[in-house]
């Protein structure tokens, strides 16, 4: 995940820049990143091509993404466009992003996040939406977060 936009409550790790910009070069020279792929989406006022690097996971036979900082550049596109290509190596998917609403199903999902992934659990803490890898804690910090699914595009 990556913005540049800064909360009080929630902030970005300084090496959160540069290691996207280095998966970023990595997926450009068709080098595939375990975990890590490559949004390409265009702008929703600009209309440029936009690139952000995601972690998307599987849920119950679903992929989501997690936007921990709300109010994320690339997460209002998402809700304009609704499409984008995800990138991992050479291989390009037209997909559709849909941001999951229901309070639900989020908290669901949530929940099930630190035992789905693992090491995923660091750069949230560090960012402040969670203080442990604890699924209730997971499941409350649903509030804080925006959540998409990702879909295939028809």
């Amino acid at each position: 995940m990556t913005t540049t936009r800064e909360t009080p409550e929630l902030r970005l790790p300084w090496w959160v820049q540069p290691l996207n910009r280095l998966l970023l070069t990595l997926n450009g020279l068709g080098v595939p990143v375990p975990g890590a792929h490559v949004l390409r989406m265009n702008g929703c006022r600009t209309g440029r091509v936009r690139k952000v690097v995601i972690t998307p996971f599987s849920h119950v036979g679903q992929r989501h993404v997690i936007v921990g900082i709300p109010g994320s550049k690339w997460a209002r596109n998402m809700r304009s466009t609704g499409t984008a290509e995800l990138l991992h190596g050479r291989k390009a998917t037209a997909v559709r992003l849909t941001e999951v609403t229901d309070h639900d199903d989020k908290r669901r999902v949530m929940r099930a996040y630190p035992s789905i992934q693992p090491l995923g659990v660091y750069p949230f803490r560090i960012m402040g939406n969670v203080s442990s890898s604890d699924p209730d804690e997971w499941e409350n910090a649903a509030s804080k977060v925006e959540l998409f699914r990702i879909d295939p595009a028809e």
